[in-house]
C-alpha cells in the first residue's frame, strides 16, 4: 500500500492568473523608473530598447526592472538607485496583496488534503517571492513547507531541466515501493516533459495559453503519463476514481 502521495503544483498561471499580475506590475513599475530617470518614454519604447516582446522580458518576473537599469545604467548612475528598488518592490507587493486563486482551486486543495495527499509547490523563481504569493492566496495551511521547492533553494537549477524534478524526488525521499509524486502545472515543456522523464507518477497539464505554444513538445512524450485538464478541480475527479 503506497504510504506517501505527494502531489506538486506549479504555483504562476496555475493556481492564479500570473500574466495579468505580471502585465499590472510592469505597468506600474515602468512608470515609477521614469520618473526616477527623469525621461520621457512610451512603455512601447521601453520594449524597442529592451529589444524584446512583452512576454519575454516577463519570463522572469525580476527581469523587466533588471533589464531597464542595466539599459539605462549610465541615466540611473547620478540616481538613488536604493529609493528606485524600494518603491518597485513596495508596489510588487501591493499588487500581489490583491491576488486571487482561479475558481476552485481552494476546494480543490482542501479536498486532497482531507484525502491524506502531501501538497507542495514546484516552481522557477525566488523563495521569498512565491511564499508572499502563497501567503496573499490563501494556500499557506495546504502546503507543507518542505514541499515548497523554488529553483533559488535548488542552487539555481532551471525547472524546465530534468535535474530540477530529479533533485525533488531525493529530497522527499522518492521510494516506488511506497511513494506517490504527481505534478500539476500548465507548461508542457516545465510541467509535463521534465517530471515524466524523471520519473514522475502522473503529469497534469492545464489548458491554457501555455499549452496551446508548447503543446507540439507533447509528441515526445508517453500520452498515457499525463492528463490534460480545464480546472484544477478535474485532479478531484481523477483521484476519487482511484481511491
Amino acid at each position: 500500500m503506497v504510504k506517501n502521495k505527494i502531489i506538486l503544483f506549479d504555483l504562476d498561471d496555475t493556481l492564479f492568473d500570473s500574466t495579468f499580475i505580471r502585465k499590472k506590475i510592469w505597468d506600474n513599475q515602468s512608470e515609477i523608473i521614469l520618473k526616477y530617470l527623469n525621461i520621457n518614454l512610451s512603455k512601447e519604447k521601453i520594449l524597442q530598447l529592451i529589444g524584446n516582446s512583452y512576454y519575454e522580458a516577463n519570463k522572469n518576473e525580476n527581469l523587466m526592472e533588471k533589464v531597464l537599469i542595466n539599459k539605462l545604467e549610465d541615466k540611473i548612475q547620478n540616481k538613488i538607485q536604493k529609493e528606485i528598488i524600494d518603491e518597485l518592490n513596495k508596489v510588487k507587493n501591493q499588487i500581489y496583496s490583491s491576488i486571487i486563486p482561479y475558481e476552485k482551486v481552494i476546494e480543490t486543495v482542501q479536498w486532497l488534503t482531507n484525502e491524506g495527499f502531501e501538497l507542495g509547490i514546484a516552481s522557477a523563481g525566488l523563495l521569498e517571492h512565491q511564499l508572499m504569493k502563497i501567503k496573499y492566496l490563501n494556500l499557506n495551511k495546504y502546503f507543507k513547507a518542505n514541499l515548497i521547492f523554488v529553483s533559488e533553494e535548488l542552487n539555481g537549477t532551471l525547472k524546465k531541466d530534468v535535474l530540477f524534478f530529479r533533485k525533488i524526488k531525493d529530497k522527499v525521499k522518492y521510494d516506488p515501493t511506497n511513494t506517490q509524486i504527481y505534478m500539476v502545472g500548465d507548461k508542457p515543456s516545465q510541467d509535463i516533459v521534465s517530471p515524466i522523464i524523471a520519473g514522475y507518477d502522473k503529469c497534469f497539464l492545464l489548458m491554457n495559453y501555455h499549452y496551446e505554444k508548447e503543446k507540439n513538445i507533447l509528441n515526445q512524450i508517453d500520452r498515457s503519463k499525463y492528463i490534460t485538464i480545464k480546472n484544477i478541480s478535474d485532479i478531484i475527479g481523477y483521484f476519487y476514481d482511484e481511491l
